[in-house]
């Protein structure tokens, strides 16, 4: 089920929605979020007023948990980083301003229509019913790795305010409904009308090969900019790796005693718990047949036990590593290699690197990494050196590793003299745009002059010694074209041509790479049978995403006016 949900209107936030309900009428009854105020647990700080009433600490903690749900849903993830959770805490306080919209409005939203709301975003039919054991399955699979800090009740609280929010949206985004097929049909004509042009392009690489930089140039280059030639901070680690793959005998034996033989009935569970498209084949493109699927969960719960092992083996070796060391026994580089030699392990070390690449040794994703980084051997408060190591196992797919830190280099400038041919190429390579920058303004300015039209773009360009490219037709609407393979510079293109009239040439557009010029030769008439096919579908996406704007409108209004939050009153007091 969980594997079918689909992302729904912008008036939902864009949110995707990972559950379903068995009995829609007692779970969904309004719990004491939507009531009129709250206990407020004993909280006593300011956590900011909606419509003058002041927000109490169970109603911000409330919102905070829909918020993380919110966030779950959309990253597959629960919000870890400091933006994530400054996403979520901006997310909070539009539901905390939703649910007061809600009361301060006199909108009840009832039980059935949350289900109702639910049916429709999980993507099933109102008569379709929904069973005990789909929600056990979808809430626990939603719910997982939430460490007990959101439960199923945020999520029915969730679900009822996004309904509530959908009564809202109707009202207060009415009016981008009122649009009528007449400006619609006139929207799409400008949308889908093709465009007949021609291209001249500035690109710097045909003006490098003129660049002839002085040793003076150079130097005068190299330290504008010296930052570029900055080597990064660099480590060196030693660490003992306890292999998954070594631990594969002693996980088998430990998941025979375990699950014995309800072996093959836990992989049915978890291939009916997880949706069959899930599983793909090693393109990610097709999904796998039932045996092939269960055949690779199997080897899944193999892994998962050997890993299992392998930590508990790295945590007992980090144990002991930590035994006797003090402010007066100060932990050594030397630790991890002496007791690693007792154990009869292997010490291995990786080669110098730096936090944006990672030891090519392991692979490390940034939260490790930044855990590494946080190793060191200069700080005067760290008494007893235990900096130089991590002080947990750090978890992989393919290992479990106990770390040390062996070497930290400083960043440091790299002198010219070691970056000459560098420095050189860049040199070039920015001097080329410039001088790209500088024909194509030269081209504009000829355009210009050209007020009789005595010459035609084609005239100009061969005046100029600049070389054309007839473009496929295209449009607003078009995705991409032949001729220009970068979407982005396409796009660019687009936006362009479309604001100039029919037979004129648009002004020199400066890019990272040099500029263009653009003229638009002809507008092609509309594709009248299409426009008759796609005018009732493109109609109701413009009354959505109108209705979407008046809604955003009239709700960051509404922010403006009633709600205050300690961040905002600390700006205006700033």
């Amino acid at each position: 089920m969980i594997g079918t949900i689909r992302k729904h209107q912008q008036w939902l936030w864009i949110a995707v929605i990972g559950a379903t309900i068995y009995s829609f009428v007692a779970y969904f009854n309004p719990s004491s979020r939507y009531k009129n105020g709250s206990s407020g647990g004993g909280q006593t700080y300011d956590a900011g007023s909606i419509f003058g009433e002041p927000i109490t600490g169970d109603q911000l903690l409330n919102a905070r948990n829909e918020a993380k749900i919110f966030y779950r849903l959309n990253a597959n993830e629960w919000p870890a980083s400091e933006q994530a959770n400054q996403k979520v805490e901006e997310i909070a306080h539009q539901f905390l301003l939703v649910d007061a919209e809600l009361r301060h409005n006199h909108i009840t939203v009832t039980p059935e229509a949350a289900a109702r709301f639910t049916k429709q975003i999980v993507g099933l039919k109102p008569d379709e019913a929904l069973t005990k054991e789909m929600l056990d399955q979808v809430l626990a699979k939603l719910l997982a790795g939430a460490n007990g800090e959101v439960s199923g009740g945020d999520f029915v609280n969730f679900v009822h305010l996004s309904a509530g929010q959908q009564y809202l949206m109707t009202i207060f985004g009415m009016t981008g409904q009122l649009i009528t097929p007449k400006e619609a049909e006139s929207f799409y004509r400008r949308e889908n009308e093709p465009m007949v042009a021609l291209l001249a392009s500035f690109p710097a690489a045909n003006y490098e090969e003129k660049v002839n930089p002085t040793a003076q140039e150079i130097t005068d280059f190299y330290n504008k900019r010296q930052a570029q030639y900055r080597v990064p901070e660099k480590l060196e680690l030693n660490y003992v790796e306890f292999s998954v793959s070594n631990s594969m005998t002693e996980g088998d034996k430990e998941m025979a005693k375990q699950l014995g033989t309800n072996l093959d009935q836990k992989v049915d569970e978890l291939y009916v718990e997880q949706d069959p498209s899930a599983y793909k084949d090693e393109t990610g493109t097709n999904q796998l047949s039932a045996p092939a699927a269960k055949a690779k969960i199997k080897t899944q719960l193999r892994e998962t036990f050997a890993r299992n092992l392998a930590h508990k083996d790295a945590i007992a070796f980090a144990t002991k590593l930590e035994e006797g060391h003090s402010e007066q026994h100060p932990y050594t580089t030397d630790d991890l290699i002496q007791l690693a030699k007792k154990e009869g392990l292997t010490v291995k070390t990786t080669a110098p690197f730096d936090e944006r690449t990672g030891p090519k040794e392991m692979d490390l994703p940034a939260k490790m990494l930044r855990l590494v980084f946080a190793l060191r051997d200069d700080d005067p408060e760290d008494k007893d050196k235990s900096r130089l190591y991590i002080s947990s196992p750090l978890v992989t797919e393919e290992a479990v590793y106990v770390i040390g830190l062996k070497k930290r280099t400083p960043s440091r400038v790299q002198p010219l003299a070691d970056v000459r041919a560098q420095v050189v190429e860049d040199y070039r390579r920015s001097r080329g745009a410039e001088l790209a920058r500088e024909a194509g303004q030269k081209f504009e300015d000829a355009a210009k002059a050209n007020t009789t039209q005595a010459k035609s773009f084609d005239q100009l360009c061969a005046a100029q010694g600049v070389k054309t490219t007839a473009l496929a037709p295209f449009s607003m609407a078009t995705p991409s074209i032949p001729e220009i393979k970068d979407r982005s510079s396409f796009q660019q293109l687009q936006s362009v041509a479309y604001t100039i009239p029919t037979g004129t040439i648009s002004p020199f557009v400066p890019t990272s790479e040099g500029g263009f010029v653009v003229y638009v030769k002809q507008r092609q008439p509309v594709d009248e049978t299409k426009m008759k096919e796609m005018l009732p579908t493109y109609l109701a996406r413009m009354r959505e995403q109108r209705a979407v704007a008046a809604w955003q409108q009239w709700l960051m209004h509404e922010y403006q006016l009633h709600a205050t939050f300690p961040r905002d009153k600390a700006a205006a007091a700033g």
